[in-house]
């Protein structure tokens, strides 16, 4: 487990399909977060629950790939990486001499 963050532009909306399940198509993106991040839906409209019916996930529907979509990436690693990371991060950002 790590961190995976991928970010698109140009997106267009197409929200829920008619089944409401989990959409298939390689041209779309799938908008969802866990309920603990809401924040991380500014801008999409929320849709409920997941497809699959749990508590856990927000559901923002699709959004199909433009021709101006692009993509950017960026993975942590593993857990033990990812903390790694965070505890760089906070030592630059936020210098205080104790151990995380």
């Amino acid at each position: 487990m790590g961190l995976d963050i991928t970010a698109y532009s140009h997106l267009r909306p197409v929200g829920r399909h008619a089944d409401g399940g989990w959409c298939e198509d390689d041209q779309h993106v799938h908008a969802f977060a866990y309920n603990d991040f809401p924040d991380s839906f500014r801008g999409i409209p929320i849709l409920g629950t997941d497809a699959f019916g749990k508590d856990y996930f927000i559901d923002g529907g699709c959004y199909a790939i433009t021709g101006s979509t692009e993509q950017h990436s960026f993975h942590a690693g593993s857990y033990s990486g990812y903390s790694l990371w965070r505890a760089n991060l906070a030592e630059q950002f936020n210098p205080c001499g104790e151990e995380y």
